[in-house]
């Protein structure tokens, strides 16, 4: 799929700061925040729940896999779907619900 260099604009704090999409391997809910794991191993926190946040991701190709998972396809690494696990490149197992197995599969299909 590998996107464009594009760039999600997030709260983090009082701040905005750009982040791009394609560094971005998941990102996950953590209450009213929103972690988003990078390919470098790092982590960084946005002050926006996980729905405020997958807006711009999902226009850049995310996926929502459950409540509280937004990944990108292009840092898959196995996946596990009929099982409702996909494995990321940081080595996380992310839940998919049962309601987006279907969609899920369409969509790396067509990667």
């Amino acid at each position: 799929m590998n996107q464009p260099e594009s760039n999600a604009l997030l709260s983090i704090g009082p701040r905005q700061k750009e982040i791009p999409a394609n560094k971005v391997i998941r990102i996950e809910a953590s209450g009213s925040y929103s972690i988003l794991i990078l390919d470098n191993d790092k982590k960084v926190m946005s002050s926006k729940n996980l729905s405020q946040v997958e807006v711009p991701f999902l226009e850049k190709g995310f996926f929502r896999t459950h409540k509280s998972h937004l990944i990108n396809p292009d840092h898959i690494l196995e996946h596990h779907i009929s099982d409702g696990l996909i494995k990321m490149k940081d080595g996380v197992s992310v839940p998919v619900a049962r309601r987006r197995k279907g969609e899920l599969k369409n969509k790396i299909i067509r990667i």
